[in-house]
């Protein structure tokens, strides 16, 4: 049972009276999510905090090649789904089991045996924080954070820092990382002729929230080639959040380095574009910033237009395409993003 703003504002205490009944052979659970305490993010935490706390079951031996995924929220992530299986699917690949929440073939009955797994891997650098932090204090399993895998770079990070988490034998690791690689350049170099002919590198700019922002600046840097010109992260974060969370861009492999915003408000992106480039003052020779290509939610489609820029929306909200199980996660998801984004700028060719 989640709660909502008016169980909230009267004053009922709809938690207090679950826990009534907590005893009783049915399974019943009370979490407090009115809307005016957070986002859709918060009422992910408080939700599988509930789950960690309350209904998994402890577990006095710990397997070390099973892990719990947190941090990949569905709905605000569009393609949830999708990324877990390519988690999934990688770890598998390493003889490593994943227990999901939102992916597929979950029941009650697994869930509740999540105390099990040696490690928790939390997709987010806040989101999934609180529960795995729940998972460590009762259940004694440990967490580490991880970017999303989108792409090689970022694949490659995530499946070293887990098999050296979890002490596997790192030639098993890199055997891995080899095959998908090979794999992924089988089917990336299709596109090299024509990416040279028609010269499809571009300026990019990525308006997303805390957990795409990154991984997807980085595919397009240190993957695609393209220069990183901006990033607006569209969460609240506090000062030393955002420190640490900048810090993150200077490790992109570009010579060039984007200039990072946090901006939680809507509609913002144009006013940043425009002030993160020298306006053309009639000069002889002006260097503009094109051609350029958006990534985004669907709010920045319009932005893209009135810039000239190429526009793809993967960021919450997407209105403009429909997504069934379509994901970006490891070597294969990259490849999916990549067929997007090129689908995108030679589209209207």
């Amino acid at each position: 049972m989640v709660t909502g703003c008016q169980v909230e504002i009267i004053g009922d205490d709809a938690v207090g009276v679950v826990k009534r009944f907590q005893d009783s052979d049915a399974v019943v659970l009370g979490a407090n999510t009115p809307g005016f305490k957070g986002d859709g993010f918060a009422g992910y935490d408080v939700v599988l905090s509930t789950l960690a706390a309350d209904f998994v079951a402890p577990q006095a031996v710990k397997d070390q090649r099973t892990v719990n995924i947190l941090g990949i929220m569905p709905g605000q992530d569009v393609f949830y789904r999708g990324n877990i299986r390519g988690i999934t699917r990688l770890l598998r690949r390493l003889g490593v089991k994943a227990n999901t929440f939102f992916g597929d073939d979950e029941t009650i009955e697994k869930i509740r045996q999540y105390g099990n797994a040696g490690l928790t891997l939390v997709f987010s650098e806040k989101y999934g924080i609180a529960p795995a932090q729940v998972f460590e204090e009762k259940h004694q399993i440990p967490y580490i954070t991880l970017d999303l895998p989108i792409g090689e770079t970022r694949t490659d990070a995530f499946l070293r820092a887990v098999g050296k988490q979890l002490h596997l034998d790192p030639q098993v690791v890199e055997d891995l990382i080899a095959e998908e690689k090979q794999y992924y350049y089988s089917y990336l170099e299709r596109i090299l002729e024509i990416y040279g002919d028609i010269d499809l590198q571009r300026y990019a700019i990525v308006s997303a929230d805390l957990n795409y922002a990154f991984p997807l600046i980085s595919f397009l840097a240190d993957d695609l080639g393209w220069v990183p010109h901006l990033v607006v992260i569209n969460d609240e974060l506090d000062d030393l959040q955002r420190r640490r969370f900048e810090q993150k861009f200077f490790s992109l492999s570009s010579e060039a380095k984007p200039k990072v915003i946090f901006e939680p408000h809507a509609g913002q992106l144009l006013r940043h574009i425009r002030e993160s480039w020298p306006q053309n003052s009639n000069e002889k020779y002006y260097n503009a910033l094109s051609p350029a290509f958006v990534v985004g939610s669907s709010l920045e489609g319009n932005v893209a237009a009135n810039i000239g820029a190429s526009f793809l929306s993967v960021a919450f909200p997407v209105t403009n395409r429909a997504v069934l199980d379509r994901g970006y996660t490891g070597y294969r998801g990259g490849l999916t993003l990549a067929e997007d984004v090129f689908s995108a700028l030679v589209s209207n060719r």
